[in-house]
């Protein structure tokens, strides 16, 4: 029981980050850059390691995002094309 009560003791904190829209990270309201937020994150082992877990996927999906939204337009243009032929 002791060990549940001191690791969410532990995560409560003054200088929580939040997440405003996408990709907008504020602490104590002031706008966080990317590079500040790694730096803030890295001296935290666990929170160090969500985050480069998080880098890699986003690194590893994004190239199939695109491709995926080049294919959507791809496929709205053609359609578009045929049916006003």
């Amino acid at each position: 029981m002791s060990l549940l009560v001191f690791n969410s003791y532990s995560q409560a904190t003054d200088n929580q980050i939040r997440i405003v829209k996408k990709r907008k990270y504020y602490q104590n309201e002031q706008k966080l850059k990317y590079a500040d937020l790694k730096k803030i994150l890295s001296e935290n082992k666990a929170s160090s390691e969500s985050f480069n877990h998080f880098q890699k996927n986003n690194r590893l999906a994004s190239p199939f995002m695109i491709a995926g939204g080049i294919l959507i337009l791809a496929g709205g243009i053609t359609n578009f094309i045929i049916n006003h032929e």
